[in-house]
């Protein structure tokens, strides 16, 4: 039996990441895990034993590098007690902030000790091996299951005109996906039949105010749940997905996550031409433009509007087999009894 504790804050409510990955680790019977938000301090009782890490920041205080040491410290003595370490990396550096050198130092100290890495696209496991010489698991992973655990409401979209042309972001609203230029483009192009829907909750620690004055941008800012997802899609006539890919944070790389789920929903997306993207989305899902140019953004919003209908592209069964819960906790397991073996 490998004993596994998920290190994360969320306990009764974990992210659809967290609570996805548990409903296939329950199949396993040679894996017993617990979610837990604190580091142990003491020897397991358990001979095989492993911290599952997601998110680092948790752990340390980004300007104060005495904290940051500490928390390497404390990774020192966990392994010295016997516990094995692993991390799937989300995103190499924290999103919701300016860098600092605590993080700088953090990420560098951290990777060299854990015993197994996890990334999220072959992409990310290229630069963990170019930028720090480590290699790295990718262990992708599915279509986030938003059962009834993420439902707290249903987005209301019956108020739009039967003929109107839908544009849609679903996602964390953040400063790096860009969301005012999507605005402020809109506003130059839409006409009465034209509306932009931005659905989803402000990013966590993240201040940002934006400007809307069009009363055919619809701000929805709640959880984008299964049920909305299902009303968003009905109405939806094309998505946008931006990132910022010059932000500082996405220096070593990120993960695009929500193109995953736009990849299953058949509904072209407005995106960056870029290699991160373009390795989760198809080329038949994505209207692709050059970041380096925002003409090519309006251009792209421009003639999908013009075009006046759903977009659409084939969801073949390669895709779906791609992102798989049950494939991506498998390539886990697999790796976590890989570092008992050899003992």
């Amino acid at each position: 039996m490998i004993k596994v504790t998920i290190l994360h804050a969320g306990i009764n409510h974990p992210s659809p990441f967290i609570h996805s990955l548990c409903l296939e680790l329950d199949k396993y019977e040679d894996i017993d895990y617990e979610i837990k938000p604190t580091l142990p301090h003491e020897k397991s009782i358990y001979n095989k034993h492993i911290l599952y890490f997601h998110r680092l920041k948790r752990y340390y205080d980004s300007n104060d590098m005495a904290s940051g040491e500490k928390f390497i410290y404390d990774i020192d003595v966990i392994k010295q007690l016997g516990y094995k370490i692993a991390w799937t990396i989300h995103n190499f550096l924290p999103i919701d902030r300016k860098i600092t050198e605590v993080d700088e130092y953090v990420l560098k100290e951290f990777i060299k000790r854990a015993d197994v890495l996890f990334t999220l696209t072959n992409k990310m496991k290229e630069s963990l091996k170019n930028n720090f010489n480590i290699d790295s698991v990718m262990h992708s992973i599915g279509v986030n299951t938003l059962d009834g655990w993420f439902d707290k409401e249903t987005i209301n979209l019956d108020n739009l005109p039967k003929d109107a042309f839908l544009i849609t972001f679903v996602g964390n609203v953040a400063p790096y996906k860009q969301i005012q230029k999507v605005i402020d483009y809109f506003n130059q192009i839409c006409n009465d039949n034209t509306y932009l829907l931005i659905a989803g909750q402000q990013a966590k620690n993240i201040d940002i105010n934006l400007n809307i004055n069009n009363d055919n941008i619809i701000r929805y800012d709640k959880f984008v749940g299964a049920s909305s997802w299902d009303r968003i899609c009905e109405k939806t006539n094309v998505f946008i997905n931006l990132y910022d890919l010059n932000y500082e944070n996405f220096k070593y790389g990120f993960f695009p996550s929500n193109s995953v789920t736009l990849s299953q929903k058949g509904i072209k997306i407005i995106t960056p031409n870029s290699e991160i993207i373009n390795e989760l989305l198809p080329e038949e899902a994505r209207i692709s433009f050059n970041f380096n140019d925002d003409k090519t953004l309006l251009e792209s919003m421009k003639s999908s509007i013009k075009q006046n209908k759903k977009l659409v592209f084939d969801v073949n069964n390669n895709i779906s087999n791609k992102y798989s819960w049950a494939k991506t906790t498998q390539i886990v397991v697999e790796s976590f009894r890989n570092l008992f073996e050899k003992e």
